[in-house]
């Protein structure tokens, strides 16, 4: 049973790690609705609405800066 979660654990950060913004904002999303269908039973147990995280710093620096226009 500890195995299965150290598994989905190395799989969550192994994606979080590589991934961009969308698959990031995918599986936030993903995981609270998951969240929601195990622990809450039902939307009225939700009490308080949790903000969104903070976009994360893309890994490769872009060649084109829309900023400066070159």
């Amino acid at each position: 049973m500890e195995i299965k979660y150290l598994l989905v654990a190395v799989l969550v950060f192994s994606l979080v790690t590589t991934a961009d913004a969308g698959i990031l904002d995918w599986i936030w999303r993903g995981g609270k609705w998951i969240l929601r269908k195990i622990f809450g039973r039902g939307s009225h147990t939700v009490v308080v609405q949790q903000p969104p995280p903070p976009q994360p710093i893309p890994m490769m620096p872009q060649q084109y800066d829309p900023q400066y226009g070159r």
